[in-house]
């Protein structure tokens, strides 16, 4: 970028004083100006990097602990009852089953089938509750929890499955057949607690499925809230021997404990770098002090003003920010791109790595950047003003 210094040296000459002082300032010191654009690309470049990777690695952990759980909490008993009123206004009522379907191609066991979970839900107010992100389908849940208020089809009813293709997926409950018809996919859905493909069907509609029929039924009561509402209304609708499922307990047990670790280690770093920048921004205005203090002696004999040459030094150190933050930032995107998809923090556990970009906190990095490279002209302004003229002139002379 140092290469365009002259190009831009020709452009400057028919601008501002300011301007021009700004550029040939740069131009007469490529090096120093290459240094100080590398001092402020590289701390860019990492801080941008690292904010974005700890943001996705969070993001994608609370996305995998959400869709194990279903929301941010989850009570679970194996008693058999009916929801509530209470039950209604704790979050959302689920009950889970095992259950197999035909395998797709390639997959499956002997028989050609594979194990499936199966969750009876309410339409009207899963979506309310469950943990969803916007990559998990190509539909927002809402209009996928619509298709299982739809019309049967051939006497089948209307499923929503992840991990199955549309169609007949020959559905069984433990030893119970259930004609179904998946009318709507989903890369991923809440609830997925095993490797197993996910099935929802609308609670309301689905057969009763008996004690001996070994589909493992348990019911659960989904909640964004506090967990006691929860298991109050669980117990008074007739639910014992309990078992509650929050983030934590999630996170130590499929061991996602490590990787929570290397955030703060990460956000250290991002801020070590930010120290580096206004180094280096220091260290390039002293290297050139007598210089810079020289030419201003001169050029206040010359007629330049204090404030035009204040505003060249804006000019000169805020474009070095500009330059350095742009290109930080597509440094920093590039290697982002490179290397998000792989990280993934489990790779059994769903979803695959989320990609989120902390907008707010690199904005304001920028800011920070460019406030630094104005304070900076302001003491390199104050240090020429208390320049003594005779003292500079003869020591040049």
């Amino acid at each position: 970028m140092t290469g365009l210094l002259p190009r831009l040296r020709r452009w400057a000459g028919r601008r501002s004083p300011a301007v021009f002082l700004a550029v040939n300032r740069l131009t007469a010191a490529r090096l120093a100006t290459a240094t100080l654009l590398v001092a402020v690309t590289l701390p860019v470049a990492v801080l941008g990097y690292t904010a974005t990777l700890t943001a996705s690695a969070q993001q994608t952990l609370e996305a995998k602990v959400g869709v194990q759980i279903g929301a941010t909490r989850a009570v679970q008993t194996l008693s058999r009852f009916d929801p509530t009123p209470a039950i209604d206004a704790a979050g959302t009522f689920v009950v889970r089953y095992e259950g197999s379907a035909a395998a797709p191609d390639g997959e499956g066991d002997s028989a050609g089938r594979v194990d499936v979970q199966v969750l009876a839900v309410d339409p009207d107010d899963f979506a309310g509750t469950a943990f969803w992100d916007g990559s998990f389908a190509d539909q927002p849940l809402p209009e996928l929890l619509a298709a299982l208020d739809g019309p049967d089809v051939d006497g089948r009813l209307p499923v929503v499955a992840a991990g199955l293709p549309a169609g007949d997926p020959d559905l069984r409950l433990g030893r119970t057949e259930v004609p179904a018809e998946v009318v709507a996919t989903a890369r991923v859905l809440p609830g997925r607690r095993t490797d197993a493909p996910v099935v929802l069907v609308a609670a309301d509609r689905l057969p009763e499925i008996t004690r001996n029929a070994g589909a493992a039924r348990a019911a659960e009561i989904w909640t964004n809230g506090e967990l006691a509402p929860a298991v109050e209304a669980l117990t008074e609708a007739g639910g014992v021997r309990s078992r509650v499922l929050e983030p934590a307990g999630v996170q130590q047990a499929a061991n996602f404990l490590g990787i929570t670790w290397t955030f703060g280690y990460l956000s250290a770093l991002a801020v070590f770098v930010g120290v580096i920048a206004v180094g280096g921004l220091l260290l390039y205005l002293e290297a050139r002090s007598r210089s810079r203090v020289s030419g201003y002696v001169m050029a206040r004999r010359l007629g330049l003003t204090r404030a035009a040459h204040l505003r060249s030094l804006l000019v000169e150190l805020g474009g070095v920010a500009v330059a350095g933050i742009l290109l930080g930032g597509a440094l920093a995107a590039g290697a982002v791109a490179l290397v998000y998809r792989r990280l993934d923090v489990d790779r059994v556990r769903p979803p695959t790595p989320l990609l989120d970009v902390p907008a707010p906190a690199l904005a304001l990095s920028a800011v920070v950047v460019v406030v630094v490279a104005g304070l900076a002209a302001l003491y390199a302004q104050r240090a020429a003003d208390r320049a003594d003229p005779a003292t500079v002139l003869r020591q040049d002379a």
